[in-house]
C-alpha cells in the first residue's frame, strides 16, 4: 500500500533530523582528532563515507514494509523534505546556537568543506530514490 502524505512527511522529517544528528555526533571526533591530522577537508572526506553508509541504511529503515509501495513521487518528496529539514537545522544551529551571522553561515557553504558537506547531504537525500531504482532492476 502506498504511503500517505502524513507518513511521507514523517519519514522526511525523521530522515532529515536523524541525518543531522549523525552529522552532529560525528563532528566531535572529526574536529578533535581528524582535523588536526588531516586538515579540515581531509577530516570531512573521512567522515562522509560513514555518514553516507548510515544514511543508506536509515532510508531503507524508514521505508520499511513493502518498499516497492514507495513509488517514485513519495521517495522524491521524502528526499527533498529531508534535505530542506537538514539544511534548516544546520543553518539554525549556526545562527542560533553558535552565534554566527547569516552571511557567515552561508559563506561556510561555499568553502571546500561546505561544498563537500552539501554534496554529501544532497546525495544522502537522494538515497530513497536510488533505492527505488534498485528495486526495479
Amino acid at each position: 500500500m502506498m504511503p500517505g502524505r502524513a507518513e511521507i512527511a514523517k519519514a522526511a522529517l525523521l530522515f532529515g533530523l536523524v541525518l543531522f544528528g549523525i552529522g552532529f555526533l560525528l563532528a566531535i571526533p572529526r574536529e578533535l582528532w581528524l582535523k588536526p591530522l588531516l586538515g579540515e577537508l581531509g577530516a570531512v572526506m573521512v567522515e562522509l563515507p560513514i555518514v553516507l553508509g548510515l544514511s543508506w541504511l536509515l532510508a531503507r529503515l524508514l521505508m520499511r514494509g513493502s518498499r516497492a509501495a514507495w513509488l517514485l513521487m513519495p521517495r522524491l518528496v521524502m528526499g527533498a523534505g529531508a534535505l530542506a529539514c537538514l539544511l534548516l537545522a544546520e543553518i539554525l544551529l549556526s545562527v542560533l546556537a553558535l552565534g554566527q551571522t547569516w552571511s557567515a553561515t552561508f559563506a561556510n557553504f561555499i568553502t571546500p568543506k561546505g561544498l563537500a558537506g552539501l554534496a554529501a547531504q544532497a546525495l544522502a537525500c537522494s538515497f530513497p530514490y536510488m533505492q527505488q531504482r534498485l528495486i526495479r532492476t
